[in-house]
């Protein structure tokens, strides 16, 4: 009867100890988890009360910010120009045999004016299409002429097309520059893309004008990035940017302009 006491009691110690032991071991981990939560709590803000475990590095990161157009011409070439060579660089009159035809169009939203010559000296219709055009109106150049082939001896019939936009003679600016920029949106959009998965964003780009007082204005998207939430943060940040130095055309006279705005990860 005394060995089973004696056995009783051993039992009930190891399982005191056991026990003691597992729950030691819960308050621990308990504790590392309330911290790690505080910590993070504290860091970011509140209305998102996330862990650091969903905050991602965001490595090569770029942004970038240019005129909305892909062949800008100024303002002043546009309208200072009487021939095709002062709109064309390095237009190839040498190897243009014949010029049969030469069109300049311009394109705004509202119309469409074309004047055609039939020599490299533009006529009184091209010059006046070209005095009143505005800027952020597409110019269409096509060329029509024969080149001799080299093979046949023939003279062939060719063509050649370029579009031009027209832009600022001088273009706006962030009134801070250009390092306060890219500063500005850094620090307004990298701590929330972390958190919104910014790594696996596809390459997103919005539109945006700086208008005639140097205020943002227009600001749509271009192209998603793939996450609603990201799309909206960088529209934000776009529509909050700070002041800038708006464009000037030829005169010197406050112009609106058109941007582009464009980020992702270098390699994705």
């Amino acid at each position: 009867m005394r060995k089973n006491k004696m056995f009783i009691g051993v039992i009930l110690l190891i399982i005191g100890f056991m026990s003691f032991g597992i729950k030691e071991d819960i308050e621990v981990d308990h504790s590392k988890k309330n911290v790690s939560c505080k910590s993070s709590f504290n860091y970011w803000d509140q209305n998102y009360a996330r862990s650091n475990f969903s905050r991602v590095e965001l490595k090569n990161m770029r942004y970038e910010i240019r005129g909305a157009y892909n062949k800008p011409i100024s303002d002043g070439k546009v309208k200072s120009a009487v021939t095709i060579e002062d709109i064309v660089s390095n237009y190839p009159s040498s190897w243009i045999g014949e010029c049969e035809s030469i069109e300049i169009r311009v394109e705004t939203k509202d119309q469409i004016e074309k004047g055609i010559s039939t020599s490299e000296q533009l006529n009184k219709a091209q010059l006046s299409i070209l005095q009143t055009a505005i800027i952020g109106s597409d110019i269409l150049v096509k060329v029509n002429y024969k080149s001799r082939n080299s093979i046949t001896k023939k003279m062939d019939e060719k063509q050649m097309s370029l579009t031009y936009t027209i832009a600022p003679e001088t273009e706006a600016k962030f009134a801070n520059g250009y390092d306060s920029l890219m500063a500005y949106l850094k620090q307004n959009s990298l701590p929330e893309l972390q958190l919104h998965g910014g790594n696996q964003m596809q390459y997103a780009s919005i539109h945006f004008v700086v208008n005639k007082e140097g205020d943002i204005d227009n600001v749509q998207l271009n192209n998603s990035s793939g996450n609603k939430e990201v799309d909206t943060l960088l529209l934000k940040t776009i529509k909050e940017m700070p002041k800038w130095l708006p464009a000037k055309d030829g005169l010197g006279n406050a112009v609106e302009q058109k941007f582009l705005f464009s980020t992702g990860q270098d390699g994705c």
